[in-house]
């Protein structure tokens, strides 16, 4: 005769069935992928020159490039903001961009109007001459930490060049350009 189990010890059939149940596992978190920031890719930019050193607008803000007309002078309590010229039925402010970042004032002879979109509408930004559109790959750039001027983007390093990269938007802000209702 067999004795029966000790009454702490679990009977056969109980001790299969907790050997068949899977342990529980702790929740997972499930984690977010980490986030990468995208890489840039190449910037198109329209190189203008500005008191003899070079300077760029993404083409993507540059709508045409006009033979320099000397604007009619208007009230305007932004000094550097020279007038407006009427380009083809429409009223166009005009800005000189060697003032507005603190550059020579002194129009050269083969000075261009750059007729940009700005958040604010299009205007036009003097420059001295337009050299050339060119592609800009992404390990060319570099952001710059030595301005607090918005206008300023970046520099773009083209071997023995440096070209500063520069925002429209953030050039004309503070011009009183935004039409008024």
């Amino acid at each position: 005769m067999t004795d029966p189990p000790a009454p702490d010890e679990p009977s056969p059939p109980a001790r299969e069935t907790a050997a068949r149940k899977p342990a529980r596992r702790p929740a997972r978190t499930r984690r977010a992928p980490a986030r990468r920031t995208p890489e840039p890719g190449p910037v198109q930019a329209v190189v203008f020159v500005l008191s003899g050193d070079e300077y760029a607008l993404p083409i993507d803000q540059v709508r045409e490039v006009i033979t320099y007309t000397e604007p009619r002078n208007i009230s305007s309590g932004v000094p550097w903001v020279r007038g407006v010229i009427n380009l083809r039925g429409t009223t166009l402010p005009v800005c000189d961009l060697a003032a507005r970042l603190g550059r020579g004032a002194e129009r050269a002879a083969s000075a261009r109007i750059v007729v940009v979109q700005s958040d604010d509408g299009p205007a036009g930004l003097i420059v001295d001459d337009v050299r050339e559109v060119l592609t800009i790959a992404p390990g060319r750039l570099e952001r710059l930490s030595v301005t607090s001027d918005p206008a300023i983007t970046g520099i773009a390093k083209l071997g023995e060049r440096l070209v500063i990269l520069v925002d429209a938007t953030a050039a004309l802000a503070g011009a009183g350009l935004r039409p008024r209702d």
